[in-house]
């Protein structure tokens, strides 16, 4: 869940009592709105990791292989030409498990990330 007034971004679980927050990512400051969002354990290590785009300038992160708990760091230089679309995560092969792909608005192309999850 990101909250829109400060781009912070909050991992949630249900539990017991509801909705619980098992962490909070400190985001960009309130001018950085995320375009999309998925998970998915991308690196295949048993933890799910957060792949995202950033609204305003369209670059793409992901949390680090330790998971919610990981800084995010960015994952593809992308220009502020690129507006993201989506994003999702998908077993492209059926083999190497579920890699990142995002929609570009501008071009309409489809980015698919792969193992390394850079685009290639």
């Amino acid at each position: 869940m990101v909250r829109l007034d400060d781009a912070q971004l909050y991992y949630l679980r249900l539990g017991a009592n509801g909705l619980e927050v098992l962490a909070a990512t400190s985001g960009w400051g309130s001018a950085s709105a995320w375009a999309a969002l998925t998970a998915a354990d991308l690196v295949r290590d048993g933890t799910d990791e957060l792949f995202a785009a950033r609204d305003f300038d369209g670059l793409l992160f992901r949390t680090a292989s330790s998971g919610i708990s990981g800084p995010l760091e960015v994952l593809a230089p992308v220009g502020a030409s690129k507006s993201w679309g989506g994003l999702a995560t998908f077993d492209v092969t059926g083999l190497h498990g579920p890699m990142p792909a995002g929609c570009s608005n501008r071009t309409g192309n489809i980015y698919v990330y792969g193992a390394g999850l850079r685009r290639p």
